[in-house]
């Protein structure tokens, strides 16, 4: 016997990994990339998805961005 249950969420994202596909830099100025991937875990797509960064410590730092649009079952990078 195979027992299932349907995936009701319309709504559900997680954060599957943040990345810096690069060494960290030590130099005051010098940015450097930080990637994350995102996961749509529910059953329809979803738009305007707002992802934030936070860094906190002696160089504080936030961005914002907005993913267009992850469709059911998918990722964004």
């Amino acid at each position: 016997m195979r027992f299932t249950a349907a995936n009701t969420a319309t709504n559900d994202l997680s954060v599957i990994r943040v990345t810096n596909p690069g060494m960290m830099s030590k130099m005051i100025g010098v940015g450097h990339v930080i990637t994350a991937q995102i996961k749509n875990n529910s059953i329809n797509a979803v738009t305007n998805v707002p992802v934030s960064l936070t860094i906190t410590g002696p160089n504080p730092y936030t961005n914002s961005k907005t993913i267009a649009s992850i469709g059911a079952g998918g990722l964004a990078t």
